[in-house]
């Protein structure tokens, strides 16, 4: 379902309640999978007609460390 998106270029998607934010190239088809790092979706690149998988990483802040 779409959503709307103030990124320029961009379409938002929101499969069950996770916001995609794809390049207009794109056409979101299902969402595949979600986990403990993200969700992963199904797209399509309708220039190349290739079809990708597209994974939003959740909470990044916490996989990354920073020194101290």
């Amino acid at each position: 379902m779409s959503v709307p998106c103030d990124r320029p270029g961009f379409a938002c998607m929101d499969f069950k309640g996770i916001k995609f934010e794809l390049p207009v190239r794109y056409e979101a088809i299902k969402l595949i999978g979600k986990g403990t790092y993200g969700s992963v979706i199904s797209a399509k690149n309708k220039e190349t007609n290739e079809q990708v998988a597209i994974k939003k990483l959740s909470h990044v802040e916490d996989l990354v460390s920073s020194p101290r």
